[in-house]
């Protein structure tokens, strides 16, 4: 029974957290909700992965369709790869691979969060 009201509680919060609270807890810890260009030096020293906008935008000008990027970008959070980045050498030297977080992920949250960082750029 506890196990029952646990699991409404996580749902309950789930359904009632917005798209950018969603981002904010899942992925906000390492990608920075900030444009690149705007960080302070004290921001850019203490990045640990990608600024969220340039993850939006480099996405989207391989993958121009909504599809497209949901679709990577799923399958790039449940199993980053190097073979499969899109990053240039450079960032994955800087940053390494991110973890393989998307199964960690409820299914419904993952597609709001991958909505919502397409959105961040035009």
């Amino acid at each position: 029974m506890k196990k029952i009201v646990l699991s409404l509680i996580i749902v309950s919060i789930s359904l009632l957290a917005s798209p950018k609270e969603l981002f904010n807890a899942n992925c906000q810890s390492c990608h920075i909700l900030k444009k690149g260009k705007l960080l302070s030096e004290e921001e850019r020293q203490s990045l640990v992965a990608p600024p969220a906008y340039g993850v939006s935008k480099h996405t989207k000008e391989r993958y121009k369709s909504y599809e497209q990027f949901y679709k990577f970008v799923s399958d790039y959070i449940d199993k980053p790869q190097k073979e499969k980045s899109i990053c240039k050498q450079q960032v994955i030297d800087k940053y390494g691979l991110m973890p393989p977080i998307g199964k960690s992920v409820d299914k419904n949250d993952k597609k709001v969060i991958i909505k919502y960082l397409y959105n961040l750029t035009k």
